[in-house]
C-alpha cells in the first residue's frame, strides 16, 4: 500500500509542476497560483520519493501505470473545481474597455431564403479603427457560431479585423430553413452583403471550418470580390464515420498538444461547450452536400486570390491529404499549414495556427 501513495505523490507531484510551468489549469489543483502549484508539486514529489526509498523497485513499477491514472484524474478535478466559473466563450461576448472591441448578436435578413427569415449571427468589431478589413466566419457541420471560437476569433481581432460569424441554415439557432447547397449559398450572400454595408469595412475575406469551408469556397468563387480565402480542415469528400473514426479523433486528443488545450479551462468546460451544440437540420445528407459543394471546382475559380489552408495532422474525419487536394485545385496562390498532432475538433484552439491565419487574412485581406 505505501508503494502506491509513493508512487501516487511523485507521479501527482510531476502532473501539478506541468500544470504549473506549462499554465495548464485544467491540470492545477490551485488554479493560476503559479508558485503554489510549484510549492504542491515539490512538496508531493519529494513526499513520494521519501516513501519510496523504504520499499522495492518491483513494487513501484507494479503501481506506476494506476497510480498514474489516478493522479491525472485528481488534478483533472482539481481543475474541475478551480476553473468551476471558466466560460471563454462568455468572456468574448463581454470584453472589457481594455480588450478593444465590441461584440454584439445581429440578425441578417435573408430574403433569397424566404420572406421575413433572418439569420442569426454575432459581430466583433474592432474599436476606433475608421478602416478595415472584415471576416465572415462559417461553422462546420453540426456546430454554431460561437462554440470552441473564442481562440480564432480573438486572434482575429487582435490582427485589427472585424469578424461576422454566422448561424449557417439548419445550425445553432437558425432553425427556420434546412441545409442545403441552394440555402447555404443564399445566406452567405446575404452575410457578405451585410458586412460590405457596415462602416469601415474596406475589404471581405471568408473563413470556413470544415463544411464552412466547403461554403465559403463557393462563395468566393461566385463572388470575385472576395478579397482572400482562409480554410479549416476542409473536405473534398467525407468518408463515412464510423465508431472507429469517433475512437481516433478521442485516442488523438491524449497527444501532448491537445491536451494543451487544458489551458483554456477544465475538461468540463470543454464538454459543457461541447454539449452545447444543437444537432444539425440537414435537407440533404452532409455526404452528398459536400458532394454538391464541390471544394476542388471552387478552388479552381479563385484565380489568382489567396488561399490559405490549415489542416490537422491527427485529423481522423477529414484526412490531411483533402488540403494538398485543395491546394493542388487551387494552383499557386494557395499556402498550406499542417498543425501538428491537432485533430478535426481541436484544430481550431491550437494558438500558434491561429495567430498565423489571423496575421495572413490581416495581411492579404
Amino acid at each position: 500500500m505505501f508503494a502506491f501513495v509513493a508512487v501516487f505523490l511523485i507521479c501527482f507531484g510531476l502532473v501539478q509542476w506541468i500544470a504549473a510551468f506549462g499554465e495548464i489549469r485544467g491540470l492545477s489543483v490551485v488554479g493560476f497560483l503559479y508558485r503554489a502549484g510549484i510549492a504542491l508539486g515539490f512538496v508531493s514529489f519529494v513526499s513520494g520519493v521519501y516513501l519510496a526509498l523504504a520499499e522495492p523497485a518491483p513494487s513501484l513499477l507494479l503501481w506506476l501505470l494506476p497510480a498514474f491514472a489516478l493522479a491525472s484524474v485528481v488534478s483533472m478535478l482539481g481543475g474541475i473545481v478551480t476553473a468551476w466559473t471558466t466560460n471563454p466563450t462568455r468572456a468574448l461576448m463581454t470584453p472589457r474597455p481594455e480588450d478593444g472591441y465590441s461584440a454584439a448578436d445581429v440578425f441578417i435578413p435573408a430574403p433569397e431564403i424566404g420572406p421575413h427569415i433572418e439569420m442569426p449571427a454575432t459581430w466583433f468589431a474592432p474599436a476606433g479603427r475608421s478602416a478595415h478589413g472584415a471576416v465572415l466566419l462559417i461553422c462546420g457541420a453540426g456546430d454554431g457560431r460561437l462554440a470552441f471560437k473564442w481562440r480564432l476569433i480573438r486572434e482575429l481581432l487582435c490582427a485589427g479585423l472585424a469578424v461576422l460569424t454566422i448561424d449557417p441554415p439548419g445550425h445553432g439557432d437558425f432553425r427556420s430553413a434546412p441545409m442545403t447547397r441552394a440555402n447555404a449559398l443564399k445566406a452567405g450572400r446575404a452575410a457578405l452583403a451585410w458586412l460590405r454595408a457596415q462602416p469601415g469595412v474596406a475589404r471581405v475575406a471568408v473563413c470556413g471550418i470544415s463544411l464552412g469551408g466547403c461554403q465559403a469556397l463557393c462563395l468566393a468563387a461566385e463572388d470575385g470580390q472576395v478579397s482572400a480565402v482562409a480554410l479549416l480542415c476542409t473536405p473534398v469528400r467525407l468518408d463515412v464515420v464510423t465508431r472507429r473514426t469517433y475512437v481516433r479523433e478521442i485516442a488523438a486528443l491524449l497527444l501532448p498538444r491537445n491536451l494543451g488545450l487544458l489551458r483554456e479551462g477544465s475538461a468540463l468546460m470543454l464538454w459543457r461547450e461541447w454539449r452545447s451544440l444543437k444537432r444539425a437540420w440537414f435537407g440533404t445528407s452532409l455526404y452528398r452536400l459536400i458532394e454538391e459543394l464541390d471544394a476542388l471546382a471552387a478552388a479552381r475559380r479563385l484565380g489568382r486570390r489567396p488561399l490559405l489552408i490549415v489542416h490537422g495532422t491527427r485529423d481522423a474525419a477529414v484526412p490531411a491529404s483533402n488540403a494538398c487536394l485543395i491546394a493542388k485545385a487551387a494552383g499557386d496562390s494557395a499556402s498550406v499549414i499542417l498543425a501538428p498532432q491537432a485533430t478535426h475538433v481541436s484544430l481550431v484552439l491550437f494558438p500558434d495556427e491561429m495567430r498565423r491565419l489571423a496575421k495572413w487574412l490581416a495581411r492579404v485581406a
